[in-house]
């Protein structure tokens, strides 16, 4: 008569490694289709892990979140490298994991930006009244436009004023005289669809291209020469960069 596995006595002990188990192999049918028992001793199963002696693990140098002794999360360790992109850095230090530590000069970030200006802000813009800051000036750094893309909408009835449009630093001291660009009569006799000028700064060196005024902490500002009375509206797309002043 047959005896069940689950009449048998329980061996409390770990198994010898000469101790036998019971198998059906499978892949042997003389003993039937569903394959043929046979024996196996314990010395000769794979190894199915969970019987190791490691019972933690330390993290090196750039990894953190250890010792894992049960479960954990191991991650990379923040470098003194702030996560941005760098132009033309001067020097790069990479230390043995690979991981960048110091990066000298070239800090400054691209960024980019665009600004709605409603029609309130349009007729507002005078640089006299409230021109419109394009980006914040930012305690310790100055603001380097490299490009701006300026477009005017026509919206319910046509500019007549013939005041011009610029752009630069801080409108209340730069006025007509100090911009890095500027749209003669923008807008004017415009009664259908955009106007877009491009500004990527003057293209030479003048009076009316100076700022003979801190740029640290100074807003980057588009402005007009005089009050607009157009029924217009506008965006203006910047990219710049942040320096150290």
């Amino acid at each position: 008569m047959a005896t069940k596995i689950t009449d048998l006595t329980e061996l409390a002990a770990t198994p010898a490694n000469d101790d036998v188990l019971h198998i059906i192999d499978v892949s042997d049918t003389t003993g039937g289709a569903a394959g043929t028992s046979k024996k196996i001793q314990i010395t000769n199963l794979p190894s199915g892990g969970g019987s190791g002696t490691v019972t933690s693990v330390a993290t090196g140098t750039g990894l953190t979140g250890g010792p894992v002794t049960t479960s954990g999360t191991i991650s990379l360790d923040d470098t003194a490298v702030a996560a941005g992109t760098y132009v033309s850095p001067e020097s790069v230090t990479v230390n043995a994991q690979g991981q960048l530590t110091s990066i000298t000069g070239g800090g400054a970030t691209i960024k980019s930006r665009s600004v709605t200006i409603s029609n309130a802000d349009v007729i507002a813009m005078a640089y006299t009244d409230t021109p419109k800051t394009l980006v914040t000036g930012v305690s310790g750094k100055i603001i380097i436009p490299l490009q701006v893309f300026f477009v005017g909408t026509y919206s319910t009835s046509t500019e007549t004023s013939s005041a011009n449009l610029y752009v630069g630093w801080d409108a209340a001291t730069s006025g007509t005289s100090e911009y890095w660009g500027y749209s003669r009569d923008f807008m004017n006799s415009v009664v259908s669809g955009t106007r877009a000028p491009f500004f990527a700064g003057p293209s030479d060196a003048k009076a009316s291209n100076m700022y003979d005024s801190d740029l640290a902490n100074t807003d980057f500002q588009v402005w007009s020469s005089a009050a607009f009375n157009g029924g217009w509206t506008a965006k203006a797309y910047i990219t710049y960069v942040l320096i150290d002043a």
